[in-house]
């Protein structure tokens, strides 16, 4: 019978391993300093200055030397200490001569096999100060982009929350330009004539969603200026600067359609609609989300309400008359032609403003808010048409 002490290696392995890698890398740094030292010792000049540089790299080298001795003897004191306290037999006076104890073989750390053909195995053979300059380096260089990147979405707010301001109504600063500037006209000019269009498009819903289309203005039309600067509605707490916005023709099914722009902060003016004073339909839109979400409460706008267009250096007041819901998106070609009438010219002044609904959801954008408000003299001498919602 006989007792065994057994001693963790762990410890002893892991010690062992970290002596033998700095070994290799002292190894790597003595073959270096022997290069330079065979490459000073070959140029033929006889400079001081050189040749103290050689007598440095040598006196290096064999420190580097008795580093890797005092290390090697370190290493196998350690494993010889492991292999002593390893086990420990105990004889028993009960055994036979005949049964021998045998002792089991002791473990041999071996060396750690670096292969400085991988990417760890060069970075764990290079010097510990190299290594800690790399990674600086690349400390440094990921907070330099991190900067970057916070400057420029730093500067996309800004200029966003700058935009919005300036699209107030009660401020001085000159109001945001549209997307695209106005269309511009010419001599040979020929759109066509005012008719339903057939608005049915196979788009996808990510290029169709929120677009406001109408048949192409006439030529005297596309000439007329916008005049109308500001608008505000006490109700919703809107006080925006108007724009003026152009379109874009598009070819549907063989028709001529227009797409307007709209403003991207401020509230746009649709060139070629009507101006205060001028018995006309005034057509102002707006965004109901993204971008400054002017319009983004025109849903609750309810009869009866005031509007205000500031026009030339004169104030216009309006009351709202009408509200409608309509379905734009997925609708008959006949119902979004009648959609487009609204913002179609009129006989009498009337002021039209057109949002998309509902801002979010599925049904996102498939929707327009349609405000009309008369002049507030007319509507002291008649009866309001609509009492309430009217939904297509």
């Amino acid at each position: 019978m006989h007792v065994t002490t057994i001693v963790d290696t762990n410890e002893i392995e892991r010690q062992v391993r970290e002596i033998y890698l700095e070994i290799a890398r002292l190894q790597v740094r003595r073959r270096e300093l022997n290069k330079r030292i065979h490459k000073l010792k070959r140029t033929k000049q006889s400079v001081d200055g050189t040749y103290h540089a050689a007598q440095a790299l040598q006196t290096e080298r064999d420190q580097l030397a008795e580093r890797i001795v005092v290390l090697k003897s370190t290493a196998a004191s350690i494993q010889n200490r492991s292999f002593s306290k390893q086990a420990t037999v105990v004889a028993s006076n009960q055994q036979s001569v005949s049964e021998s104890t045998h002792t089991p073989p002791q473990p041999v750390i071996q060396p750690p096999r670096i292969s400085t053909y991988t990417p760890l195995g060069r970075w764990r053979l290079l010097p510990s100060q190299t290594r800690s300059r790399i990674v600086w380096t690349l400390g440094n260089a990921l907070m330099l982009v991190g900067v970057v990147l916070l400057l420029y979405v730093g500067g996309l707010y800004t200029h966003a929350e700058y935009a919005r301001y300036a699209a107030r109504g009660d401020t001085d600063v000159p109001a945001p330009v549209s997307v695209i500037a106005p269309v511009e006209t010419s001599d040979t000019y020929e759109p066509a004539p005012f008719t339903a269009p057939n608005l049915s498009v196979n788009v996808s819903s990510t290029t169709n969603e929120g677009l406001v289309r109408s048949a192409v203005p006439d030529a005297s039309r596309a000439a007329h200026q916008s005049t109308v600067t500001r608008v505000v509605i006490p109700s919703i707490n809107v006080d925006s600067k108007v724009v003026e916005v152009g379109w874009e023709v598009q070819e549907q099914n063989g028709q001529q359609v227009a797409v307007w722009q709209v403003a991207e902060y401020a509230v746009g003016q649709h060139r070629g609609s009507g101006n205060p004073g001028e018995g006309d339909n005034i057509v102002l839109a707006g965004h109901v989300g993204g971008y400054g979400k002017v319009f983004k409460d025109l849903y609750y706008v309810q009869v009866g309400d005031q509007i205000t267009l500031y026009s030339e250096g004169q104030q216009y007041l309006y009351v709202v008359q009408e509200i409608h819901v309509l379905d734009e998106e997925g609708v008959p070609p006949e119902q979004q032609a009648a959609n487009a009438r609204f913002i179609a010219p009129t006989d009498h002044e009337v002021v039209t403003l057109v949002t998309c609904w509902p801002p979010k959801g599925p049904d996102r954008f498939k929707q327009r808010i349609v405000v009309r408000a008369v002049p507030f003299a007319n509507e002291l001498n008649a009866q309001p048409a609509i009492n309430g919602w009217t939904i297509r």
